[in-house]
């Protein structure tokens, strides 16, 4: 098994996304590690930094949401992302985002969750990250 070759060049990586779009494919998986499991020393991109090259290259998602559903979500997004750290097992139905008893087994380390910086940008997110600050900076 390769693990997306995320040990090539960056540009035979684009090349390979392209192929992909061009071959109908709308997904494209990496793996969050920095050493290839299948081949001893074998250094290759990490899942970010190769997730975001994907992002910076790859066609349009085809998502063109006004802003106010982008903030709605990101807002949405914050809360989930708070229940899923602080509990082992969450059900949430939100309007945009929805979980049936998702399990996060073993809860982090740090309690009751990882600190968490949130980058905003303008009045509405900076408020979101605001009013979630005292619970996301304890």
């Amino acid at each position: 098994m390769r693990y997306q070759y995320q040990h090539l060049r960056l540009d035979a990586l684009r090349g390979r996304w392209r192929d992909a779009e061009r071959c109908g494919f709308d997904v494209l998986w990496n793996c969050d590690t920095a050493v290839e499991p299948d081949r001893p020393r074998r250094k290759m991109f990490d899942g970010p930094a190769t997730l975001a090259m994907m992002a910076a290259s790859a066609k349009a998602s085809g998502v063109d949401w006004p802003a106010g559903e982008r903030v709605a979500r990101f807002g949405e997004f914050v809360e989930l992302a708070d229940l899923l750290w602080r509990q082992e097992v969450t059900t949430f139905h939100g309007q945009f985002y929805r979980c049936e008893e998702a399990e996060m087994v073993p809860l982090p380390v740090q309690q009751p969750r990882p600190r968490v910086t949130i980058a905003t940008h303008g009045p509405r997110t900076l408020r979101i990250a605001a009013e979630h600050g005292h619970r996301w900076s304890s």
